[in-house]
């Protein structure tokens, strides 16, 4: 008989065992749910972060259209426009300097003619 309590004894010890290695296992699993749970939240985050950042890139490359078209707008009208309009009061002081010059020559036309016209009246008296 000892045999069979020796017997007996070992299930039950390892029966111990093996209700020990259960409630670890449920504590890893346990534990594992928890890291499972925040992993989800992370990916939750992560897809929100993702989500932005494709929102934030369709802005950046409207941004950069728009800063294409500015550039192309300035080289193509802008510029050539400014260059028109340099010429044209380029040109305005030209002729401005002509009117100034024949300004002058008409001032010393009219003191002529007054000298001119005293000259007469001193002849005629």
């Amino acid at each position: 008989m000892g045999k069979v309590f020796d017997l007996q004894e070992a299930f039950t010890s390892l029966n111990h065992r093996l209700d020990s290695i259960d409630q670890r296992l449920d504590g890893i699993e346990h534990r594992l749910d928890g890291v499972e749970h925040r992993l989800d939240r992370v990916e939750s985050r992560l897809d929100g972060v993702e989500h932005r950042l494709d929102a934030l890139e369709t802005r950046v490359d409207n941004l950069e259209k728009n800063v294409q078209i500015i550039r192309m707008t300035l080289e193509n009208e802008t510029n050539p426009n400014i260059c028109i309009v340099a010429e044209g009061h380029l040109d305005l002081s030209r002729k401005l300097d002509k009117v100034i010059s024949q300004e002058e020559d008409y001032e010393v036309m009219r003191i002529r003619v007054n000298h001119l016209e005293s000259e007469m009246e001193k002849l005629r008296a």
